[in-house]
Order: C-alpha cells, then sequence, then structure tokens
C-alpha cells in the first residue's frame, strides 16, 4: 500500500524536491525560489533548503525509482529461472497489478514520464515554452503509445487515461499556438506553476489508477 501511494504521488514528489532549484530572475540580477519567493538564491536560508532536497530526492524519489526498476526487471527475471519470489512479488504488486501480463513494464513508462515532468522546470528555468513544448509532447507521445496498446487491465481506466492524456495534450498545444499568451510575463513567470499542475493531473488520473 504504501509503495503504491509513493508511486502515485511520484511526480508531486519530484515536484516537492526540485523547487528548491527553479528560480525566477529579479530586474536587479538576483534570484529567488518561484515557490518561495522570499529566499533568495545563495542565502543561508536557500542552501539549507537545497541540502534537505537533495537528501529527499536522493533517499525518496531514487529509492523509490530504484525499486520499481528492480521489480520490474528482476522479479520477472527470477521468476523465469524457477526461483520463489512469491514473497517480494507480493510486495512489490504495486508496480504490475494494474497492467496486462505483456504490458508489466508499464510503471517504468509512468515513471520515466513523471521524472521528464519533474525535472522540466530545473532543467529549463528560463524558457517557458521549452517547458510546455516538453510536456505536449511527452503528453503527446503517451497518448499515442497508450492508444496503440491498451496497457491496463481495465479498459474503463484504459479509455479514462486516453481522455485524460487526450485533453491535456490539447491543452498543452493550444497554449503553445497562442503567441498572445507566450508574450504575457504572467504566463512565463507561472509555467512552472503550470507545469506542476499539468504533472500532478496525470499522476493522479493516470498513474494512480
Amino acid at each position: 500500500g504504501t509503495l503504491l501511494i509513493f508511486s502515485a504521488l511520484l511526480s508531486g514528489l519530484i515536484l516537492r524536491g526540485v523547487a528548491p532549484f527553479v528560480l525566477i530572475r529579479h530586474p536587479t540580477g538576483g534570484a529567488s525560489m518561484v515557490s518561495a519567493p522570499g529566499v533568495f538564491a545563495g542565502s543561508f536560508e536557500h542552501d539549507w533548503v537545497m541540502v534537505l532536497a537533495v537528501v529527499f530526492l536522493t533517499v525518496v524519489v531514487g529509492g523509490l525509482v530504484a525499486v520499481n526498476i528492480f521489480a520490474v526487471v528482476e522479479i520477472p527475471r527470477a521468476l523465469r529461472k524457477g526461483h520463489d519470489v512469491a514473497w517480494l512479488f507480493e510486495s512489490c504488486r504495486c508496480f504490475f497489478f494494474r497492467f496486462r501480463g505483456k504490458m508489466f513494464f508499464w510503471s517504468l513508462v509512468h515513471t520515466s514520464r513523471n521524472l521528464i515532468f519533474g525535472v522540466t522546470p530545473v532543467l529549463f528555468p528560463a524558457s517557458p515554452r521549452v517547458q510546455l513544448g516538453i510536456l505536449h509532447w511527452v503528453c503527446l507521445s503517451s497518448l499515442v503509445a497508450h492508444a496503440i496498446l491498451q496497457p491496463f487491465r481495465s479498459p474503463v481506466v484504459n479509455r479514462v487515461e486516453t481522455v485524460v492524456l487526450g485533453a491535456l495534450t490539447l491543452g498543452t498545444g493550444s497554449v503553445l499556438l497562442n503567441p498572445k499568451l507566450a508574450a504575457q510575463s504572467e504566463y512565463s513567470d507561472g509555467l512552472s506553476q503550470a507545469s506542476a499542475l499539468v504533472a500532478f493531473t496525470v499522476a493522479c488520473c493516470a498513474t494512480a489508477l
């Protein structure tokens, strides 16, 4: 149960962990955290928050990703070799039970997608259109792959994910094609929050199902 909760909230956990690294530049030349404008880069408070964020990302997010990779790669290999790993499979069943037999690896696809959503604002903090473009193409490629493979066991969940990814693809695409929004400073400054909203929506409506 705990692993399932962490897996469903992975994207949100990543976004919280990388928050100290997402900065907004000020006209005076300084920078502060987007999520906490009163915390300035280079200050004592920011340095400590960054240390805590690195520990959090390493232990919580890194640990969950490592368990996901181990479960998807090593458990099926052990089962094929005839090893008795039923107890281990039961402990990690949250990575498998939602998907069809041949799609047992699909939790890694979700994990990779959530990692991309989480690190995009950090890699491109000053390029809001790049952030939104990455989100758009990840949603689009996920939609195409999902429509072809239908990885979930439940047909209802497959339809729900198709609708969610389709809506996110159309939404992000329409914003990218809107030059008026692209020219607004509020749009540029607030896109990290929009990225977080998209990632959280995908995590809750797709990964958690």
